[in-house]
């Protein structure tokens, strides 16, 4: 990694306190912090014996120093099921094999948590900071694939230079026989189709607040979903396609028909080109990929069996194959790493949080999801909260074959599109509520 990276980034951690300290509006400084460094966001920034990143740094930093003495806000049932999630991870810990990695990971969590908080605390004073976040995310996403194009011209390596991440080896699905899937500045192509099929969503919150035909922000959808065309990743795309059509559900006819027409266009332009999209030519069937993930999850389903309710701790799972399935790894650059998931999202925190902690960490995006469905059908066909709902739907379908939560930078942007849904559905209920009074 690039010494000069390291530089920077130790010197925007000095000057991030005397920021705050010049500005009222704090909370919302920290967020546009986290977004506007989300590339870097991975960098670890101590020792290697405490892996702690550079969003974790700045997110302490923050609590510490500012948001420890902000006064606390209604709890609400998002929060009582963080409560219980915490209360239920911290027992799995220290009920663990490996107690203190396993405290590590929960400190690690918190960060999360906090930084969940300050975005659905900000966003429920001030409506219009959610455009604020949702304008940082789309600009990241087309700095991504402003660097993947980088890559097709320079090399995939140049990530490195860059220091997008701490000395971490290139996931070997890179280099595939189909040709290059494209990470961007993700170590894992997977994960950043699901970070483009989330957010490539954004581009379209704004069809209904013009009269005149979207033009723009059509063609930055477009760019997006070609660009998950270049990371091979079934999946992601899967989810793209089922998010897309719970978005045409809700729009005009005239915008259904424009969608149908690009599609039956599209089509055959992509059979004829498919060669050049690795998504499109890939060397494996979905029943090849079904036969090696399930390897994965039968081993995942029986170290699940060991520790069904509590789990064998929070961040524990690339620990406990090490030590009881040694078999589960893969070389990299002549290194051996043990996986740290199991080929599934779902399956990975059902090993290491158990059934008790399942639950409330899953509720944290389903009921949001069903809620909005609720409100959307019931009450008000309100459009951000059916783009924000479409997100979730693409990753919770991507998140079945991989776990996007072990990039750092994942987690921030499904935390933030989970709270800005949390956020507006509350807000638009307490509004349709006083204006029934």
């Amino acid at each position: 990694m690039s010494t000069i990276v390291v530089i920077i980034l130790m010197a925007v951690l000095a000057f991030f306190p005397f920021h705050l300290i010049r500005t009222e509006e704090k909370n919302k400084l920290y967020i546009k912090y986290v977004l506007f460094f989300l590339p870097w966001l991975f960098i670890d920034m101590v020792p290697k014996s405490f892996y702690f990143s550079f969003f974790h740094v700045l997110t302490y930093t923050y609590f510490i120093f500012f948001l420890i003495f902000n006064k606390p806000g209604r709890n609400t049932e998002y929060a009582y099921i963080t409560y219980l999630l915490l209360v239920l991870l911290v027992a799995g810990v220290l009920h663990s094999e490996f107690v203190d990695k396993g405290l590590q990971h929960l400190l690690r969590f918190m960060s999360y948590v906090i930084f969940c908080k300050v975005l659905i605390t900000e966003c429920m004073v001030d409506r219009k900071f959610e455009s604020t976040v949702m304008n940082w995310m789309k600009v990241g996403l087309l700095f991504s694939v402003f660097f993947m194009v980088m890559q097709m011209l320079f090399g995939v390596e140049i990530v490195r230079v860059f220091g997008f991440y701490s000395e971490a080896a290139l996931n070997p699905n890179i280099l595939s026989f189909a040709g290059i899937r494209y990470p961007s500045f993700f170590q894992d192509p997977q994960k950043y189709a699901q970070y483009l099929a989330a957010i490539s969503f954004f581009f379209l919150a704004d069809i209904k607040k013009t009269d005149k035909f979207p033009i723009v922000p059509i063609a930055l959808f477009v760019l997006s979903v070609v660009a998950l065309f270049f990371t091979g990743a079934r999946a992601a795309f899967l989810g793209l396609c089922a998010g897309l059509a719970f978005i045409l559900l809700f729009l005009k006819m005239e915008y259904k028909m424009i969608f149908l027409a690009f599609i039956a266009v599209v089509i055959p332009i992509l059979w004829i080109f498919k060669d050049d999209f690795v998504l499109f030519n890939r060397d494996s069937t979905v029943i090849d990929m079904y036969d090696t993930r399930s390897v994965f999850w039968d081993e995942g389903l029986v170290i699940f069996s060991e520790q069904p309710m509590l789990g064998i701790g929070v961040g524990n799972y690339q620990d406990y194959v090490g030590k009881h399935y040694v078999d589960q790894y893969w070389i990299s650059e002549g290194e051996i790493t043990y996986y740290d998931q199991p080929e599934s999202g779902y399956l990975k925190y059902l090993v290491e949080y158990g059934v008790l902690g399942f639950i409330p960490f899953m509720a944290f995006f389903i009921i949001p999801v069903l809620k909005g469905i609720r409100y959307i059908f019931t009450r008000q066909k309100d459009f951000t909260s059916i783009v924000l709902i479409a997100s979730l739907i693409s990753w919770l379908i991507g998140f079945i074959t991989v776990c996007s939560f072990t990039d750092i930078r994942m987690c921030v942007v499904i935390g933030a599109i989970t709270c800005l849904l949390i956020s507006r559905i509350e807000s638009l209920n307490q509004e349709w509520k006083h204006g029934n009074e």
